[in-house]
């Protein structure tokens, strides 16, 4: 939920010193005849420490504007501008009467088993392809199974050891790694193939591949040049505050596509040598998406948005062609049940019995309050 009101009416006077006096009798629950003296010398300090940390914080707190997390979604605040911050210029997406084969680009890729010297990953790679406001065809490649272990680590990450580690450990690290190498080899093969479209990436154009220079944004993007297409990344969400700032004048703007060149206002801030970003509006009931466009001129970027829109289809204001391609791109429960049984019945692979240690260990409230 997107708190739009004020914090501060909830937590001044009264409301903080019943926080305070809360938490000072959680602290005194400690306190019994079994204490140990030097717990009951310890608590008070604890205590005063604590309270002042929490008075700042709740001062600090005081009239901001939040956007309540969930355990399931990740929530940002949305629509509220900086008081004094820039006046962008909002210009309207001008649609295109060019016909134009737009392709919107995603992968997945899921850890499936891990084995005593490493990990067993699969992937899965989509591009759909849109063209005068239809959906023509998709094409789908996978699962492609993966086996990453310390001897053949360097086929990943090269000679970072330190992310060979990590990759090793962190299951989720090998995933965005394999999912970043498989998408830009399509994206290339796509550049190469493909003449006058539009591609689709999902998320921001990247400056460059860490592991491996040579797989950047900007090989990607003259590759793209040569057979007059052109590489847009669109992303569905932005850590960048001063973006988020320039999100209502857009929400505002009477056009219903709409969009304003970030490089305006921030001439320094975003973008490579050879892209630009705007934040566009795509329908009436769109969110704001920030948009890395392939080019460095404000007016050829302007065309290119013209003809998106001309060409795909947008469910609230997102590209039907990348909405898809995810869907598509990613793993089911069903898939996963499938993996495991090909694994093991036509690669033989022997199932270890695994335990969920946390859980064991831990288990839950009621089974603590049960042994008491």
């Amino acid at each position: 939920m997107i708190i739009v009101g004020q914090l501060a009416q909830h937590l001044r006077g009264g409301s903080i010193s019943l926080l305070l006096s809360k938490m000072n009798n959680d602290l005194k629950v400690l306190m019994n005849s079994s204490t140990p003296a030097e717990i009951k010398y310890a608590i008070p300090k604890i205590a005063e420490t604590t309270h002042n940390r929490l008075r700042q914080a709740l001062h600090d707190i005081d009239g901001v504007c939040a956007s309540f997390k969930s355990r399931y979604h990740d929530l940002q605040p949305y629509g509220r501008q900086a008081v004094g911050g820039p006046v962008p210029r909002v210009e309207p997406i001008e649609v295109s009467k060019l016909p134009t084969m737009v392709v919107g680009v995603d992968s997945s890729c899921i850890q499936i088993a891990e084995t005593e010297e490493g990990m067993i990953f699969a992937s899965r790679f989509t591009a759909v392809f849109s063209y005068q406001g239809k959906v023509v065809n998709y094409v789908r490649l996978g699962p492609l199974i993966n086996y990453y272990h310390e001897s053949n680590m360097e086929e990943l990450v090269g000679d970072n050891r330190y992310l060979a580690r990590l990759a090793l450990v962190d299951p989720t690290v090998g995933e965005r790694l394999l999912r970043d190498r498989l998408e830009y080899t399509i994206q290339m093969e796509l550049a190469r193939r493909m003449h006058g479209s539009v591609i689709l990436l999902d998320g921001c154009i990247p400056a460059s591949n860490p592991i491996d220079p040579s797989e950047s944004s900007i090989s990607l993007l003259r590759e793209a040049s040569k057979g007059d297409n052109v590489v847009v990344g669109i992303s569905k969400t932005s850590r960048l505050r001063f973006l988020t700032e320039l999100y209502p004048a857009l929400l505002d703007s009477p056009h219903a596509l709409a969009c304003l060149d970030v490089h305006e206002v921030f001439p320094s801030r975003l973008g490579g040598p050879s892209s630009r970003t705007f934040l566009a509006k795509f329908a009436n009931d769109g969110l704001v998406l920030r948009t890395d466009i392939g080019t460095e001129q404000h007016g050829a970027a302007l065309q290119v948005l013209g003809r998106l829109v001309r060409n795909d289809i947008f469910f609230h204001g997102y590209p039907d062609s990348l909405r898809l391609a995810h869907h598509l791109s990613v793993f089911t429960n069903a898939d996963r049940s499938s993996l495991k049984a090909l694994l093991s019945d036509k690669l033989s692979v022997t199932e270890l019995q695994g335990v969920n240690r946390r859980r064991s260990m831990l288990g839950t409230f009621q089974t603590v309050t049960k042994r008491r």
